[in-house]
């Protein structure tokens, strides 16, 4: 029981099945402690970090987008350019 709730509780901080077997995996053998274990919680953080960055980008994107179609120069309409 307590490996299922370990598992859930590193799946809801974002780290990836990979990631949770790794996690286990030390956990098992018994040589698992904060300072051991810190990088995986940094590589997650780094991933999340990076997959914000890039969400933030397309956002900005789709700002754009929607402040050209509400002026008159929609990026959909045919023969006037495309998204990007």
């Amino acid at each position: 029981m307590e490996r299922i709730r370990l598992a859930k509780s590193l799946q809801a901080l974002g780290f990836t099945l990979d990631e949770i077997n790794g996690a286990l995996h030390s956990f098992e053998s018994g040589n698992v402690d904060c300072e051991s274990e810190m990088w995986r919680m940094e590589s997650v953080l780094d991933r999340i970090d990076a997959k914000l960055k890039e969400l933030r980008r397309t956002r900005r994107e789709i700002v754009s987008v929607l402040k050209d179609c509400r002026s008159g120069r929609c990026r959909f309409a045919a023969g006037r350019g495309s998204i990007g």
